[in-house]
Protein backbone atom coordinates (compact mmCIF):
# COMPACT_ATOMS: atom_id res chain seq x y z
CA UNK A 1 0.00 0.00 0.00
CA UNK A 2 3.06 2.26 0.95
CA UNK A 3 4.32 2.02 -2.59
CA UNK A 4 0.81 2.76 -4.22
CA UNK A 5 0.91 6.03 -2.12
CA UNK A 6 4.59 7.06 -2.76
CA UNK A 7 3.54 6.24 -6.62
CA UNK A 8 0.59 8.42 -6.61
CA UNK A 9 2.47 11.04 -4.87
CA UNK A 10 5.86 11.10 -6.92
CA UNK A 11 3.36 11.62 -9.92
CA UNK A 12 1.50 14.54 -8.20
CA UNK A 13 4.43 15.99 -7.24
CA UNK A 14 6.01 15.82 -10.68
CA UNK A 15 3.76 17.46 -12.36
CA UNK A 16 4.06 20.39 -9.85
CA UNK A 17 7.75 20.44 -9.62
CA UNK A 18 8.65 18.64 -6.71
CA UNK A 19 12.19 19.47 -5.22
CA UNK A 20 12.83 16.67 -3.75
CA UNK A 21 12.30 13.12 -2.04
CA UNK A 22 11.77 15.10 0.85
CA UNK A 23 9.47 16.82 -0.07
CA UNK A 24 7.46 13.61 -1.16
CA UNK A 25 8.08 12.43 2.22
CA UNK A 26 6.05 15.74 3.77
CA UNK A 27 3.09 14.45 1.61
CA UNK A 28 3.07 11.11 3.08
CA UNK A 29 3.75 11.92 6.33
CA UNK A 30 0.46 14.16 6.25
CA UNK A 31 -1.50 11.58 5.17
CA UNK A 32 -2.76 8.69 7.21
CA UNK A 33 -4.66 5.26 5.22
CA UNK A 34 -7.78 4.94 7.50
CA UNK A 35 -9.56 2.41 4.67
CA UNK A 36 -10.07 1.15 1.36
CA UNK A 37 -7.51 1.32 -1.57
CA UNK A 38 -6.24 3.14 -4.32
CA UNK A 39 -6.98 1.26 -7.11
CA UNK A 40 -9.62 3.43 -7.94
CA UNK A 41 -7.05 6.08 -9.36
CA UNK A 42 -7.48 7.14 -12.93
CA UNK A 43 -6.90 9.90 -15.09
CA UNK A 44 -8.85 10.86 -18.17
CA UNK A 45 -8.86 13.83 -20.44
CA UNK A 46 -11.78 16.35 -21.50
CA UNK A 47 -12.06 19.91 -21.63
CA UNK A 48 -13.22 21.57 -18.46
CA UNK A 49 -15.69 24.66 -18.35
CA UNK A 50 -13.33 27.79 -17.28
CA UNK A 51 -15.45 28.73 -14.68
CA UNK A 52 -16.01 25.33 -13.40
CA UNK A 53 -12.05 25.70 -12.96
CA UNK A 54 -12.61 29.06 -11.37
CA UNK A 55 -15.19 28.02 -8.69
CA UNK A 56 -13.12 24.92 -7.69
CA UNK A 57 -10.19 26.36 -7.36
CA UNK A 58 -11.78 28.86 -5.50
CA UNK A 59 -13.48 26.11 -2.80
CA UNK A 60 -10.52 24.19 -2.91
CA UNK A 61 -8.78 27.37 -1.87
CA UNK A 62 -11.06 28.82 0.95
CA UNK A 63 -11.00 24.63 2.10
CA UNK A 64 -8.01 23.64 2.15
CA UNK A 65 -5.52 26.51 0.90
CA UNK A 66 -2.87 25.43 3.04
CA UNK A 67 -3.03 22.07 2.80
CA UNK A 68 -0.69 19.58 0.78
CA UNK A 69 -1.36 19.08 -2.70
CA UNK A 70 -3.13 15.62 -2.01
CA UNK A 71 -5.51 17.56 0.29
CA UNK A 72 -6.32 19.77 -1.97
CA UNK A 73 -7.33 17.20 -4.74
CA UNK A 74 -8.92 15.09 -2.54
CA UNK A 75 -11.21 18.61 -1.28
CA UNK A 76 -12.10 19.29 -4.82
CA UNK A 77 -12.81 15.59 -5.18
CA UNK A 78 -15.18 15.53 -2.79
CA UNK A 79 -17.47 18.22 -4.96
CA UNK A 80 -17.23 16.20 -8.03
CA UNK A 81 -18.25 13.08 -6.37
CA UNK A 82 -21.55 14.89 -5.00
CA UNK A 83 -22.07 16.63 -8.10
CA UNK A 84 -22.60 12.93 -9.89
CA UNK A 85 -24.22 11.17 -7.00
CA UNK A 86 -26.78 13.59 -6.65
CA UNK A 87 -26.44 15.18 -9.88
CA UNK A 88 -26.32 18.85 -9.61
CA UNK A 89 -23.97 21.19 -10.88
CA UNK A 90 -20.77 22.57 -9.62
CA UNK A 91 -22.69 25.81 -8.30
CA UNK A 92 -25.46 23.78 -6.87
CA UNK A 93 -23.04 21.65 -4.82
CA UNK A 94 -20.35 24.79 -3.89
CA UNK A 95 -23.35 26.60 -3.02
CA UNK A 96 -26.08 24.40 -1.63
CA UNK A 97 -26.62 25.58 2.25
CA UNK A 98 -24.87 24.84 5.13
CA UNK A 99 -22.67 22.35 2.72
CA UNK A 100 -18.56 24.32 2.95
CA UNK A 101 -18.07 26.66 5.63
CA UNK A 102 -15.51 28.06 3.49
CA UNK A 103 -17.84 29.66 1.07
CA UNK A 104 -19.22 32.13 4.01
CA UNK A 105 -15.76 33.35 4.40
CA UNK A 106 -13.85 36.20 3.12
CA UNK A 107 -11.04 33.76 1.55
CA UNK A 108 -13.65 32.27 -0.88
CA UNK A 109 -13.82 35.42 -2.40
CA UNK A 110 -10.31 35.75 -3.06
CA UNK A 111 -7.60 34.60 -5.82
CA UNK A 112 -6.78 30.94 -5.18
CA UNK A 113 -3.62 30.30 -5.01
CA UNK A 114 -1.81 28.80 -7.54
CA UNK A 115 -1.81 25.04 -5.99
CA UNK A 116 -5.64 25.20 -5.90
CA UNK A 117 -6.29 26.40 -9.36
CA UNK A 118 -3.65 23.29 -10.24
CA UNK A 119 -5.62 21.23 -8.61
CA UNK A 120 -8.91 22.21 -9.84
CA UNK A 121 -7.22 21.97 -13.38
CA UNK A 122 -6.00 18.73 -12.71
CA UNK A 123 -9.95 17.53 -11.25
CA UNK A 124 -11.74 18.55 -13.97
CA UNK A 125 -9.05 17.11 -16.44
CA UNK A 126 -9.92 13.51 -15.09
CA UNK A 127 -7.39 13.14 -11.83
CA UNK A 128 -9.31 11.18 -9.17
CA UNK A 129 -7.69 9.84 -6.26
CA UNK A 130 -10.58 7.44 -3.85
CA UNK A 131 -13.91 6.41 -5.10
CA UNK A 132 -17.19 8.19 -6.24
CA UNK A 133 -18.74 7.80 -2.47
CA UNK A 134 -16.32 9.92 -0.91
CA UNK A 135 -18.29 12.69 -0.57
CA UNK A 136 -18.09 14.17 3.12
CA UNK A 137 -15.08 15.61 4.44
CA UNK A 138 -14.37 17.66 8.19
CA UNK A 139 -11.48 19.11 10.25
CA UNK A 140 -12.42 17.20 13.49
CA UNK A 141 -10.27 19.60 15.68
CA UNK A 142 -12.07 22.89 13.95
CA UNK A 143 -15.76 21.08 13.75
CA UNK A 144 -18.27 23.01 15.84
CA UNK A 145 -21.19 20.36 14.73
CA UNK A 146 -20.15 17.55 16.99
CA UNK A 147 -23.64 15.05 16.52
CA UNK A 148 -22.97 15.30 12.75
CA UNK A 149 -19.27 13.89 13.44
CA UNK A 150 -20.58 10.61 15.43
CA UNK A 151 -22.86 10.52 12.98
CA UNK A 152 -20.81 9.71 10.31
CA UNK A 153 -17.49 8.61 12.47
CA UNK A 154 -18.21 4.86 11.09
CA UNK A 155 -17.86 6.07 7.34
CA UNK A 156 -14.98 7.42 7.75
CA UNK A 157 -12.57 6.33 4.74
CA UNK A 158 -9.30 8.34 4.48
CA UNK A 159 -7.47 11.32 6.43
CA UNK A 160 -5.21 13.58 4.71
CA UNK A 161 -3.23 16.48 7.20
CA UNK A 162 -6.18 17.90 8.74
CA UNK A 163 -9.43 16.28 6.99
CA UNK A 164 -11.24 13.74 7.04
CA UNK A 165 -13.03 11.83 4.11
CA UNK A 166 -16.17 10.11 4.75
CA UNK A 167 -18.01 7.47 2.09
CA UNK A 168 -21.72 7.86 1.83
CA UNK A 169 -24.24 5.37 2.00
CA UNK A 170 -27.88 6.57 1.02
CA UNK A 171 -29.76 4.23 4.04
CA UNK A 172 -27.58 6.15 6.92
CA UNK A 173 -27.82 10.15 6.10
CA UNK A 174 -30.68 12.20 5.04
CA UNK A 175 -28.56 14.89 3.74
CA UNK A 176 -25.53 15.60 2.17
CA UNK A 177 -22.92 17.53 4.47
CA UNK A 178 -19.30 17.85 4.06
Amino acid sequence: MRNLWFILLILISLSNRADSVKELDLYYSNLTMIGGDLSEVTVSYQRPDVQDIALLARLIYCESGYEPMLGKLAVGQVVLNRMKMFNQTMSQVVYAKGQFDGVRTKYFYRQPNEESIQAAKKLLYGTRIFPENVVYFANIAASTDRGWLRKIRDHRYLTISNHTFYTYDRYDFTSPKN
